[in-house]
């Protein structure tokens, strides 16, 4: 893991991020990429040049005053800081593909309900877009280490697939513990042991038919510190995010959340 990339807003839960993002970084010895972002006002064009040199005069002098802190702070840390016009999004995807990103970081506040409310829109769009492997900090999770890893899955890639390549990194860098968890209702007792031997290892069942409330109960009992899904089209992880979720899920989320992309 060679550049990470974390998306800034100066706000408290941003900067929480990024003391998530800052000690990953220095574990892995990886360049931090910090960025912010800020998006243009729809408004006729007579005043549109001034109004963007102002945004980016501001943004600037942000990344600036937080460059300094870095610097004193952090002086073993390699980092460098960008200030883009555009939405968060579409900057961090095109960003990301140019720059060889190998991970994305960003914070969240943790109210309740997902799809915008826990996640704020930012958020929400980067976990349904983005293809580089993206790390949600909420701003009440603690800032400890991924020792312990939990990855859900639907049986849909083994355990030795690359879409896994990025946690078995950090799962190595921190000698972490990964358990695969399955939410289910339909598996029968004397059916598991052979779908753990197709799948490659032991698998943690959660019976249920509420795949979030099953979630959020492995969560609160074996004390995780880093949840895992997968994000495919129309499958179980895009379920997730939909504004009928569970509001007790997302209250409780609050350990870092790492989005793969198919």
């Amino acid at each position: 893991m060679k550049n990470i990339l974390i998306p800034t807003d100066f706000s408290e839960t941003a900067d929480k991020a990024l003391q998530y993002a800052i000690k990953l970084a220095l574990k892995f010895e990886a360049k931090l990429h910090i960025l912010n972002t800020y998006e243009m006002p729809h408004s006729g064009t007579t005043m549109l040049v001034s109004i963007e040199d102002l945004l980016e005069k501001e943004s600037l002098k942000g990344l600036e005053k937080l460059e300094t802190k870095l610097k004193s702070e952090n002086p073993k840390l390699d980092f460098k800081t960008i200030a883009k016009a555009g939405s968060v999004a579409d900057v961090v995807n095109k960003y990301t593909t140019t720059n060889e990103i190998d991970l994305v970081l960003m914070g969240t506040t943790g109210a309740s309900g997902f799809s915008g409310q826990l996640f704020g829109s930012n958020t929400a769009n980067l976990i349904r877009n983005v293809k580089t492997p993206l790390v949600v900090i909420p701003h009440e999770a603690e800032q400890c280490d991924p020792c312990k890893i939990a990855i859900s899955t639907d049986f849909k890639f083994g355990v030795d697939d690359d879409i896994y390549n990025s946690i078995r990194q950090i799962a190595l860098a921190y000698g972490s513990k990964i358990n695969f968890i399955n939410v289910t209702d339909k598996y029968k007792e004397e059916e598991l042991a052979a779908i753990e031997k197709d799948f490659g290892c032991d698998v943690d069942f959660v019976y249920g038919h509420n795949i979030e409330e099953g979630i959020r109960e492995y969560l609160d009992d074996k004390k995780v510190d880093m949840i895992v899904f997968v994000a495919e089209k129309h499958g179980i992880f895009h379920s997730i995010f939909k504004p009928s979720i569970s509001k007790t899920m997302a209250k409780e989320l609050k350990i870092p959340m790492m989005i793969l992309a198919q």
